[in-house]
Formats: structure tokens, C-alpha cells, sequence
């Protein structure tokens, strides 16, 4: 693993920032975007996930809190839409989960990245299988 001199982590993929969102390659099964917020070894990052639902303590996000345009003055993909931050998790991600160069279709803003960081748990949790069904399997939530 190596770090570039500002502090972006460049792994076997291509190189993700705090606040980058993308998607699982199997979008089946895991449907929520992922936030990446930070690397935890060469094979696993830590990530949130949004959604669009007012559910489980979800925390409805602004506007304010996702970049409309990337650096070249395009429009990502992944636009605010009554979006909201699963606060009860933050997650062990495993690398496999994502393409090894994946599109990067959203970004949060510096107050986004400072919002996630204020209410999602520090210690994330190892998830190999989708939330919603360890919830179904383990919690009957």
C-alpha cells in the first residue's frame, strides 16, 4: 500500500478521496450508494451508505452536503434527492466489493464529510453480506 504526498490512499484501483461515492458491483444486492471515507489495509475500506429512506434513525441530508460538479465542471451522476445518511453503521468494506477502477458518481462537500463524521460510529463493523439482511437474519429488524 502507498500514500501519495496528499494523503490520498492509492490502492490496487484507482485512487479514492474522502467523500467519494460510488457503487458495489453488484448493485442487486447492495443498492445503496457507498460513501468511502477512509482506507483500513490493502484489502478493506470504511465506508457509510446513504439512502432515500426515512428509516431506522436515517439522517435526512441538504443540498449543501453533496458536490453538484467534479473538479472538470461535469455533473456527477449521484445528485441530492431527499437523501439520507444510515448513522447507525459505519462499515468495513471489502476492495472486491467495488470495481478495481470505479466511477466515482458522487462527492461530498467538506460540511458533508464533517456531517457523516459527526454521526456515523467511529468503529465500523465488518459486513459480508448487505445490511438489510443481516438485520433480517440477525436483529429481525
Amino acid at each position: 500500500m502507498s500514500f501519495e504526498g496528499n494523503g490520498k490512499a492509492k490502492k490496487h484501483f484507482r485512487i479514492m478521496e474522502k467523500g467519494d461515492i460510488i457503487w458495489a458491483k453488484d448493485t442487486n444486492a447492495h443498492f445503496h450508494p457507498i460513501v468511502y471515507l477512509e482506507e483500513i489495509d490493502d484489502k478493506s475500506f470504511k465506508a457509510c451508505i446513504l439512502s432515500h429512506k426515512d428509516k431506522h434513525n436515517n439522517y435526512k441530508m441538504e443540498k449543501k452536503h453533496l458536490c453538484i460538479v467534479d473538479e472538470n465542471g461535469n455533473n456527477y451522476q449521484f445528485q441530492y434527492d431527499n437523501t439520507h445518511l444510515v448513522i447507525n453503521y459505519s462499515f468495513i468494506k471489502m476492495n472486491e466489493w467495488i470495481e478495481k477502477d470505479p466511477q466515482i458518481v458522487g462527492r461530498l462537500t467538506d460540511e458533508g464529510i464533517q456531517f457523516v463524521e459527526m454521526l456515523i460510529p467511529q468503529t465500523p463493523i465488518y459486513c459480508p453480506l448487505p445490511i438489510f439482511l443481516i438485520k433480517k437474519i440477525y436483529i429481525n429488524n
